[in-house]
């Protein structure tokens, strides 16, 4: 009887532990699979969270600054959408979003997959053509956020979605519609100024301090470049406010020079200095973060706001480098956060239907290239003679700011006074007074500061009697200068008439006491 052939392979019983462990581990699977809701084919869901979702919308402009200024569009305006989804296994792409997408991954095959992570709802996205470029117009206004997991542009296996070492990025560029706005949104305004007027002062909204515009202005060897930026935006009742920010200011500069012949004052609201760069590959002069207020002034329509800089003034310690220069060219770029130029706005949903505000942005950006014409800049300089006034035994009282008003009104001039006293017991007012002269407007700015005391009368009759007596008394001190570009002989010309007329009406309130 022979004996059975032993074979070479050994065969393993299964161990009963071994067996649990399988079973678990492929429940397990169906109950994420089910989880996750889709079976093999269908769409996949992850619970993962964008690093950021912009929205950023770009206008560009060209702006000429001379004699006859222009300004003008440069292209169409464009947008785009960014969003960024890096594979990280922690924050954004977690590992709950790894084992959502675990049974696909371990399925195999080669036909791409992706995991759809949240939706980008848009509302008011009429004015561009976003409707043609996603398709929005049959998807009820929401883009659905995919990222590859399975093929040619996935990470890789299941590791490589938490290793941190890939991030998905993706984005769609539209088109907002050119002919949305019925005016251009950005103006800058350059002026070169003396420093010999006004003490050698400038503000951005024309402050009064008595103690500079009582001084006698002094020869100055250096030049102002005086730089404002203005925004005008379509804006509804009942929107959020918005902040607007000159983000970047460059100037071609002609030389390289030294920052110490350079420096931007009145930059900030505090009437600080403002940190000022110079940028050798682009030969530009720069600085950076100016803020916008609302400008209550602006008369505007019930559907747009007005925003404006503080103003800008570059101090140029050798103002000799521009002479030999035809023009002063520049670049402003202005920010406008939580703010689409063309109306749309935008809401992201996370995979769960939860709104998420995290790492959710938009903004416009505006761009304005600008060409200041040096010739005409000169030309066009502001010429501010003075003329200090000093009345004496005249009661500093409204009636007299009254008699100030009338006498421009027979001149011509639009006339608005403010009383502008303190509790130190000194009388002041501030007046403008406007008029205009051909193309320009001639502009005359009046402080007037008195004081109250007593003068003694005595009266002499006959026979050696004498009586004496007080009376309320004062002096009235009157400082003005006038603006109106290229000229200086017609402001001087009107204040001379000025000086005039006050002084005869003050002569006659003399000779009634």
């Amino acid at each position: 009887m022979s004996r059975p052939k032993e074979s070479s392979e050994r065969v393993h019983m299964p161990n009963p532990r071994d067996l649990f462990r399988k079973k678990f581990r492929s429940l397990f699977t169906v109950l994420a699979a089910g989880r996750t809701g889709p079976a093999p084919g269908d769409r996949l869901f992850a619970r993962a969270h964008p690093e950021r979702v912009t929205v950023t919308e770009c206008h560009h402009y060209e702006q000429e600054i001379s004699r006859n200024p222009s300004i003008d569009r440069v292209g169409a305006p464009t947008g785009r959408i960014e969003i960024v989804v890096p594979f990280d296994g922690a924050d954004h792409f977690t590992r709950r979003a790894c084992a959502d997408v675990a049974p696909a991954l371990e399925a195999g095959g080669k036909d791409p997959r992706k995991a759809l992570i949240g939706h980008l709802a848009f509302t008011g996205h009429q004015h561009t053509d976003l409707g043609a470029v996603l398709g929005l117009d049959d998807s009820y206004g929401a883009l659905p956020i995919e990222v590859p997991v399975v093929g040619p542009d996935a990470p890789g296996g299941r590791h490589e979605l938490r290793r941190d070492r890939q991030t998905g990025v993706i984005w769609h560029e539209y088109r907002p519609d050119p002919n949305l706005l019925e005016v251009y949104p950005v103006k800058v305004g350059i002026d070169l100024l003396d420093p010999d007027t006004l003490g050698g002062v400038i503000t951005t909204h024309e402050l009064t301090n008595f103690a500079n515009v009582s001084q006698q202005p002094n020869f100055r060897s250096y030049l102002w470049l005086r730089v404002t930026v203005k925004v005008v935006l379509p804006w509804q009742e009942g929107r959020p406010k918005l902040s607007p920010v000159v983000e970047r200011i460059s100037l071609f500069w002609p030389t390289i020079t030294s920052l110490n012949v350079l420096k931007v004052e009145h930059g900030t609201s505090d009437g600080g200095e403002r940190l000022i760069t110079y940028n050798p590959v682009g030969r530009t002069i720069e600085w950076r973060d100016v803020p916008m207020t609302v400008d209550e002034d602006h008369k505007r329509r019930d559907d747009e706001v007005c925003f404006l800089s503080d103003t800008m003034v570059v101090l140029i310690s050798q103002p000799g480098e521009l002479y030999r220069q035809a023009s002063l060219d520049g670049t402003v770029e202005i920010e406008i956060p939580d703010y689409l130029l063309s109306g749309m706005q935008t809401r992201l949903f996370d995979s769960t239907g939860r709104r998420v505000e995290d790492g959710h942005r938009e903004s416009t950006r505006l761009t304005s290239n600008v060409r200041l014409i040096l010739a005409d800049a000169f030309a066009r300089r502001m010429l501010k003679p003075h003329q200090h006034l000093y009345f004496d035994e005249v009661i500093p009282e409204q009636a007299r700011i009254a008699d100030i008003e009338n006498a421009l009104a027979d001149q011509g001039f639009q006339v608005k006074f403010a009383d502008k006293s303190e509790p130190d017991g000194v009388r002041r007012w501030q007046g403008t007074a406007k008029r205009t002269e051909g193309p320009e407007t001639m502009f005359l700015r009046i402080f007037v500061e008195g004081s109250h005391h007593e003068t003694e009368r005595t009266v002499h009759k006959p026979g050696g009697h004498s009586y004496t007596s007080k009376l309320p008394s004062g002096e009235l001190k009157v400082f003005m200068y006038g603006e109106l570009p290229r000229a200086s002989r017609a402001v001087t010309r009107e204040m001379n008439a000025l000086h005039a007329a006050i002084r005869d009406r003050f002569d006659r309130i003399r000779a009634l006491r």
